[in-house]
Formats: structure tokens, C-alpha cells, sequence
């Protein structure tokens, strides 16, 4: 075969304005036709699907654009995807500053929210990167994470972009492209990180509180300063909320039209489950950062007195008070499945006290506080039912 020139940027850029069939033309093409798809199905207005499609994808590719590369061989034309940065400490990766690590239906939503609203912190406009817990190296989000994929749609049609980033329309579409269509590994996962000079980074992702000690170490390996955050809720109050969320929420409909046996399988479940387990998830992440470098929170503290907590969580990150912004977000509604539940029966709440009555145990020996008042809620539910026999 005979010796071809190399590719430029620019010819690479050519064939693409041109049509080419490249690897990541074709992948495009993929992502735009299932985000109409998906679109078209759930919303009942067909141009909605036509914006995502010509929109959308167009904008992505358009950045991506920007920095695409080329390598030719003989046998077969790469796409290298490299984003470009930008101002401030942008050329360089970062390992997050701190991890909030739960739990789960406990407050990590409110965490990451208030917390991306602060001067002094970067934080991801994805959530949940779940990248120790699901690493899945070498492979890209877009192929495998297609509720993210919408999720990204729909922040940017409403305008919730502006929410969790103050970063311009043209960065985070940068950060977008690295986050779904970079392959994942750690240098990946670092670039995802992009604080302006003078701000710290971090990312919540609940999952990782029940990670195993080792894949903690690994952690902390990499960033010997790690501090994580730890918010907690009432085992059985989280339980049922995650019952909620999992059974009715995520499939639009009421929690009271899913059948009895369904609610009690996924009920026994969550008291075997170790997100419920927070003294155990606690000694394991203190065994590798210490007690000083893992902050304690709880639920009653959202609820009852939001601005004390956000004072110690910024104490606790070294972090400038916070301001009209992260006070105004204090009490917003974050996450709820309020609009799919019910209260939880009599008969589910003994249920889940007496299945995780062990681990409440546990955790008020360890933490007292709230903790305490969790046992005695739990010890007077089964009392109840006792009488009733």
C-alpha cells in the first residue's frame, strides 16, 4: 500500500465538515438518532427530539471539534479526542480536593448542590461519576450510561446547567465531551476536575461509602490530603425512601399501585444492604483518613438548622463562609420522591426496625448524637408491636 501523508488537524477537521466516515462521526450519528429516540418516547412533541438531534449533538460535536486529532496508518484512521483547555489552572489534572461519599436518599444531593454554589469549590455538573465503585476502564460513558446521556439533554433544555456550573456554555460542553466520550481511567477521571485558581474540587458519590478498605487506600493514595464527607439519615426514614425512589420514582408511578410483595422483597433487601450499615462504612473510611479527615452529617441538621451545618462543612473544608447564594439554596428542594410516596405502614416500619436494628445499634454506639435518637425510634416501634400481641 503506498505511503500516505500524515493528517493535519485541519484535514481531519475537512473531513469531517466533509462527511467523512470516521469512528467518531459514526458514533455521533449513533448518540444524536438514540437521544431522539429516547426523547421522542418520553415527550409527546416530536420537535423536542428534532432540537435534541440538530442541536444538541451539533453543539458537542462542534467542540469537540475544536480538539480533534488524527493519527493515519495503513490499516485504519484513529479519532483522538483532546479537549482544549482554558484560563486559570485548566492545563493541568487534578485528583479531587474531598469526596462526598453518602449516603444514599441522605442528603448528597443537598450536599452537592449547596456546595456548587460556593465561591471557593468546583464541582462537577454531573453528580454521581462512580468511577471507583463502577470504573469500567477503557470504556466511554456514552456507550453504556444512556440515562446520563439524557439527564445532560434535559440540563441543558431547562437551563439547570447554570445550576451545578458557572462555567461558560463553551467549557462545560468541553467537559461534556471529555466526561462521555473519553475513554475511563484515571487520568480520565482527573480530568474531570477543573477548578479556577483559588478553588478547591470534589464530587459526590454515595456509592463510594460502602467501597471496600483497599480501593480506599488506593484513594487516598492518590491525593494523601483526601478529606470525604459522610451524610446521614435514619436507616429506617432512608430505607424507605430509597424503596420509594427505586420501585415508584424511577418508574413514574405511585409507590401505592406497586404490588405488596414487590414493596416487602425490596423492604427485606435494604435492612441486608450495606449502605444501611453506616458504622461499618464509617471505621472503614476512618481506618484510612482518620476520624479528622471524614465529616460527620446528618439529615435532622438539613432540616432543622441548615445554616450551622453548612458553617462546619465549610470549617471543615477550609472554605470562606458561606454566601447569600449557598444560604438561599439552604432549604430548595432537592431529589424528593415526595410526589411518588406515601408513609410508610405501620407493618414496613417494623419490619425494617427489627431488620436493621443491629446496625442502628452499632451506629449509636459509635456516633451517639442522632444516632441515639434513631435506636430509641426503632426500640419503640418494636415495643409497639409487642403490645399489640
Amino acid at each position: 500500500m503506498p505511503n500516505r501523508a500524515p493528517a493535519t488537524p485541519a484535514a481531519a477537521k475537512a473531513r469531517l465538515h466533509t462527511g467523512g466516515s470516521t469512528l467518531f462521526e459514526h458514533q455521533r450519528v449513533e448518540i444524536a438518532k438514540q437521544l431522539g429516540s429516547e426523547l421522542g418516547k418520553r415527550y409527546p412533541a416530536s420537535f423536542l427530539a428534532l432540537f435534541i438531534h440538530r442541536n444538541f449533538a451539533r453543539a458537542v460535536l462542534q467542540s469537540l471539534r475544536n480538539g480533534l486529532q488524527y493519527s493515519d496508518s495503513s490499516t485504519a484512521t484513529e479519532v483522538h479526542l483532546i479537549m482544549q483547555n482554558s484560563g486559570n489552572s485548566r492545563n493541568n489534572t487534578q485528583f479531587p480536593d474531598f469526596l462526598g461519599i453518602g449516603t444514599t436518599r441522605g442528603g448528597s444531593s443537598w450536599l452537592y448542590r449547596v456546595l456548587s454554589r460556593h465561591p471557593d469549590v468546583w464541582m462537577p455538573p454531573v453528580k454521581e461519576l462512580h468511577y471507583f465503585d463502577k470504573p469500567r476502564e477503557g470504556r466511554r460513558t456514552a456507550t453504556f450510561a444512556r440515562r446520563v446521556l439524557l439527564i445532560r439533554v434535559r440540563d441543558y433544555l431547562v437551563g439547570e446547567r447554570k445550576r451545578s456550573t458557572e462555567d461558560t456554555l463553551a467549557a462545560t460542553l468541553s467537559w461534556d465531551a471529555h466526561y462521555l466520550f473519553r475513554p475511563r481511567s484515571l487520568a480520565w477521571y482527573r480530568g474531570l476536575f477543573r477548578p479556577h485558581e483559588g478553588q478547591i474540587t470534589g464530587e459526590v458519590t454515595p456509592a463510594y461509602a460502602i467501597l471496600d478498605e483497599a480501593v480506599v487506600r488506593r484513594i487516598a493514595a492518590a491525593n494523601p490530603e483526601l478529606k470525604a464527607l459522610y451524610m446521614l439519615r435514619n436507616p429506617i426514614d432512608r430505607a424507605w425512601s430509597s424503596v420509594v425512589n427505586s420501585l415508584a420514582r424511577k418508574q413514574r408511578r405511585s409507590i401505592t399501585t406497586v404490588p405488596d410483595e414487590q414493596v416487602l422483597r425490596k423492604v427485606d433487601a435494604m435492612t441486608r444492604s450495606r449502605r444501611s450499615d453506616y458504622a461499618a462504612n464509617i471505621r472503614t473510611w476512618r481506618a484510612v483518613l482518620g476520624e479528622e479527615r471524614l465529616f460527620i452529617g446528618y439529615m435532622e441538621e438539613i432540616k432543622n438548622d441548615p445554616e450551622e451545618l453548612i458553617d462546619r462543612i465549610c470549617r471543615f473544608l477550609g472554605i470562606c463562609e458561606p454566601n447569600e447564594a449557598v444560604l438561599h439554596s439552604l432549604t430548595e428542594q432537592v431529589n424528593t420522591t415526595r410526589k411518588f410516596g406515601a408513609p410508610m405502614s405501620p407493618e414496613i416500619r417494623r419490619r425494617l426496625a427489627e431488620g436493621l436494628l443491629p446496625k442502628i445499634e452499632d451506629a449509636a454506639q459509635l456516633l451517639g448524637g442522632y444516632a441515639e435518637h434513631w435506636l430509641a425510634d426503632a426500640r419503640k416501634t418494636l415495643e409497639e408491636r409487642q403490645t399489640e400481641r
